[in-house]
């Protein structure tokens, strides 16, 4: 009994790299579920830009080109969310990896003292 109380275990809340671990999963959730919002404005966003652009490329010069254009189909967007999703994926493989390591660590030593301990008592 006093072998458990000699070395208490220590929790795994305890370390930092859990606490990355759990917000870089909870952000990478966030974006996934936010993703296909963002996505939408996003287009949105850049064929305004665009409509802007053009509108007052024919305001300058309304002689060169009087005809309507039909509108191109929807192209990839500009600006996308895949940097944030391989920053969270590198951050969590870092997290998981050393919280893993840590744990290990932390078991090994607790499985190298114990049978010393259980010898002496």
């Amino acid at each position: 009994m006093d072998t458990f109380s000699a070395s208490p275990r220590k929790s795994i809340t305890d370390s930092p790299w859990y606490w990355v671990y759990l917000f870089c999963t909870a952000g990478a959730v966030a974006l996934l579920l936010a993703g296909p919002k963002f996505a939408a404005r996003q287009s949105q966003i850049e064929r305004n830009s665009e409509d802007r652009l053009y509108v007052a490329q024919h305001v300058a010069k309304p002689q060169l080109e009087v005809n309507e254009q039909v509108a191109d189909a929807p192209t990839a967007t500009r600006i996308t969310l895949w940097p944030l999703y391989v920053v969270l994926g590198c951050m969590l493989s870092v997290a998981w990896f050393n919280l893993w390591r840590s744990n290990r660590r932390e078991n090994s030593k607790l499985a190298s003292t114990a049978p010393q301990n259980e010898a002496t008592a």
